[in-house]
């Protein structure tokens, strides 16, 4: 059986905890939110029941008169109030794209040119998403400013270093934002992986690495024993790739810059993928109780069937 273990999302967790922005934390506490259509909500102020009916309607669909159509044809409600509309994608695509690009300071015109959308509705899209939906970034990259103004030093949740030595702008600010989440979510999967392909125990004999990339881990089992398995799911999913992160925040929960520094420890969940071939891969939540885990991947295994 292939399994593919997966921190999606994590980057932007960890910015959560990072920036301490109320509205961020709620969204990556409460893993029954989706994040993109929550984000879409607090750009376009659509509420968020509108934004999953929308995205159902427009789906992938990028023409700009197509996708006004749709609207019109099957939410003219969205036209009764000002909302913010973006014209070349969906709402949910929206939050989805900002989601991904706009933690680390991504200029309009890189928006832009990314998501093939014009330079003015991105302008619009990177100032909500940074000074109306989440406004702890724009305080987060003040901090990391400050502190790479201190000694150019800066630490990930696992106390690993770095040194930037750019020179001083646009370049090395962007450098510095990236560095902790992506280092955070690159050492948990390394972590995670070398303390899985080192367990001797004869549950983890049969566990073949296939793939690493970044934020997610795959490998085949080559055994049967779906008990067995239950328990390496479990064992790595819940344990190896999800250690304890901390991090002493030096970022204000006001405007105010006279502050205590504040410390802070969270966890990041792991989503599971299971099948017999890439192609037909089913999601599995990652149980405790191995008899549960166990029973979820024989539904998994007969469904692929």
């Amino acid at each position: 059986m292939l399994l593919n273990f997966d921190k999606a999302g994590a980057e932007w967790v960890v910015v959560a905890y990072l920036t301490g922005d109320e509205a961020m934390l709620s969204i990556a506490q409460d893993r029954s939110q989706d994040a993109h259509s929550v984000t879409a909500s607090r750009i376009s102020r659509v509420p968020v029941e509108l934004v999953l009916q929308e995205h159902k309607i427009v789906k992938t669909e990028t023409e700009p008169n197509r996708i006004e159509m749709l609207r019109h044809k099957h939410l003219p409600t969205l036209y009764e109030k000002s909302y913010f509309l973006p014209r070349s994608m969906s709402l949910r695509q929206m939050g989805k794209k900002s989601n991904h690009g706009l933690n680390y300071d991504e200029g309009y015109k890189t928006f832009a040119l990314i998501n093939e959308m014009s330079e003015k509705e991105a302008k619009s899209v990177v100032r909500l998403y940074k000074f109306k939906a989440y406004k702890g970034i724009d305080r987060w990259h003040r901090a990391i400013q400050e502190k790479l103004l201190k000694d150019r030093t800066l630490t990930n949740c696992f106390d690993r270093k770095c040194y930037f030595m750019e020179g001083w702008g646009p370049d090395l600010f962007k450098q510095a934002y990236a560095f902790i989440p992506q280092a955070t979510v690159g050492d948990m999967v390394n972590e995670g992986l070398v303390k899985a392909m080192n367990d001797g125990r004869g549950d983890f004999k049969p566990l073949q690495l296939l793939a690493q990339v970044h934020d997610s881990a795959e490998f085949q089992y080559l055994s049967d024993d779906l008990r067995a398995l239950a328990r390496v799911c479990i064992k790595i999913g819940n344990d190896y790739m999800r250690p304890k992160c901390r991090y002493v925040s030096m970022v204000p929960n006001r405007e105010e810059w006279e502050f205590p520094p504040t410390e802070r420890e969270f966890y990041i969940e792991t989503d599971l993928k299971v099948g017999m071939s890439k192609g037909a891969m089913t999601d599995l939540p990652i149980y405790n109780d191995v008899g549960k885990m166990e029973n979820a991947l024989k539904a998994a295994l007969e469904e692929g069937k």
